[in-house]
């Protein structure tokens, strides 16, 4: 026994060398340049503690059977590629594990919160790294002993997880600055060379392999038991909302028209204000299309307007203008009324301008995204309302980011990350809507300001991130209730462009270059008028 304590120790110190070694060759500044390559260099270092260990250990009589260095070498030849299986788990930084808990989670039905799909992913990095991790090493372990034993296998894919379980866990606690995770790092890879040494020992002998066998069987179990149950316990039923069963009454290619779409398409501020319904039967949008770089770092903006015949999906007209960040509005005259940030104007629906362009000016009433009339908000996520000589808490948001959106004059409706609340002018709530995960912008809101909607998306990790899902949720601005929930295909890159019909019943959604329109039942509270 005390013979294999000495051949662990010296795997560990070994193992430690080697990684010291490791660290400088990345620090090189020429290595250092090579990214990943320069750590997949480094993993020559790790063969170290496996060519020479064993061997010296022989030598010694530390071991129960004889190894030459011929075989030891062999041994040692999985070794360099452990850096490459680490690195298998962090395959597009989480994305992969996300789109598998997203999978699997939509399959049950069920919904976790940010922090629990946080565990989640790192549980997948950790067993996505461990696997590959675990059979290298029992390769070399079966190398360095003849003996091919399939227990082991498991036993050494477990401590893998297990000590990248504590490396993971080490680098979120640890100051990523100091000493401290060199500290940790160092103490893993001690571990790692003693454990290796045992491993190769209790493989040779089938000393203790039955019991280690036992243990790793018990962790794996209670792991999958255990965390199952927890993370079951966590979970609430998936939000269900009502869904359109009609497909699509046309759909446009915006880049046939003329017009293609710059940046991608618009932002989370841009996407309600670029296209807008002026009849049920005339739709126009006005976005950016083009941006060119002039003398004295100054830029020439160009954006396109767009009418579509709402009925056919058939273009009207379209007419590029000057000027970036546009905004268009349907008027009651059938006319749309579209402005830039230097400039105004009003076309017929075939694009003819209406009298001379204006400049724009900034409204009479100032209101911020955080204030509105007698309603207001503050930095800690509370909305106030002022009435009768007073101020009076509304609502305490879970997050800082509150937003508050005008529904005509008689409600508003504030979102605020993942909850949005629809409130009466009196302060009066309504409803309010919550989501485990997903998070809420303003989408669009009828004329007749009994319908709105609100985007419902979902950013996924990965690097860099991205959109992982959108749909669009109109609700009923008398009752709060939801309508129908459209899923937005293609997905954009932030938000997709929504515009409700003056009466509610049709709803365009527009993302990259695609532009759909879907029929919707009628409003009740817009029948009983």
């Amino acid at each position: 026994m005390k013979s294999t304590i000495k051949f662990a120790l010296l795997c560990g110190a070994l193992t430690v060398l080697a990684a010291v070694l490791g660290g400088l060759l990345i620090g090189l500044r020429g290595l250092s340049r090579l990214g990943d390559s320069g750590i997949l260099i480094s993993g020559l270092f790790l063969a170290v503690p496996v060519s020479l260990g064993p061997h010296l250990a022989s030598r010694k009589g530390w071991l129960t059977s004889p190894v030459s260095l011929g075989r030891s070498l062999l041994a040692a030849l999985p070794v360099p590629f452990l850096p490459l299986a680490f690195l298998i788990g962090m395959v597009g930084w989480g994305d992969m594990q996300e789109h598998l808990i997203r999978r699997l989670l939509h399959a049950t039905h069920r919904e976790l919160s940010d922090r629990s799909v946080g565990v989640l992913i790192m549980t997948g990095v950790v067993v996505f790294g461990a696997i590959p991790l675990g059979s290298l090493i029992w390769i070399s372990v079966s190398t360095l002993t003849r003996k091919w034993r399939g227990r082991t296998l498991l036993i050494l894919c477990t401590s893998c997880a297990l000590l990248s379980g504590l490396f993971w866990g080490a680098m979120f606690m640890v100051n990523t600055e100091g000493r401290g995770v060199i500290t940790v790092g160092l103490l893993l890879m001690f571990v790692s060379g003693f454990l290796f040494a045992l491993a190769a020992e209790m493989n040779a002998t089938s000393r203790g392999v039955s019991s280690a066998f036992r243990v790793a069987s018990a962790v794996v179990l209670i792991t999958l038991v255990g965390g199952g149950s927890i993370l079951f316990a966590r979970s609430v039923p998936e939000k269900r909302f009502p869904k359109l069963e009609n497909a699509p009454v046309w759909s446009l290619e915006i880049g046939s028209t003329g017009c293609q779409p710059s940046w991608g398409g618009p932002n989370s501020s841009a996407a309600s204000n670029e296209i807008s319904f002026a009849t049920d039967n005339l739709l126009g949008m006005a976005f950016e299309t083009n941006a060119a770089p002039l003398p004295n770092n100054k830029w020439e903006y160009k954006s396109c307007t767009l009418t579509v015949n709402a009925t056919s999906g058939a273009k009207i007209a379209q007419l590029t203008i000057d000027g970036d960040q546009p905004i268009i509005n349907g008027t009651a005259e059938g006319q749309f009324r579209v402005r830039t940030r230097k400039s105004s104007a009003t076309y017929t629906p075939d694009l003819t301008q209406v009298g001379e362009p204006q400049e724009e000016r900034k409204p009479r009433e100032v209101w911020t995204a955080a204030k509105w009339k007698k309603f207001h908000s503050d930095s800690h996520g509370r909305l106030f309302y002022d009435g009768e000589g007073r101020t009076r808490l509304l609502a305490q948001f879970p997050c800082d980011l509150i937003y508050i959106h005008p529904l005509g004059m008689e409600r508003i409706l504030v979102t605020a990350c993942r909850q949005f609340s629809l409130f009466r002018a009196d302060g009066t709530l309504i409803t309010t809507e919550t989501f485990t995960r997903e998070a809420v912008n303003f989408a669009a809101l009828s004329a007749d300001h009994h319908r709105f909607a609100v985007a419902v998306y979902l950013w996924g990790v990965g690097d860099p991130s991205y959109l992982e899902e959108e749909k669009i949720v109109v609700y009923d601005a008398d009752t709060g209730r939801p309508v129908v929930a459209v899923p937005s295909e293609p997905l954009p890159q932030v938000q997709s462009w929504t515009a409700l019909s003056p009466d509610g019943t049709l709803l365009a959604v527009g993302a990259q270059n695609t532009l759909r329109l879907f029929r919707l039942s009628a409003s009740k509270s817009a029948g009983q008028q």
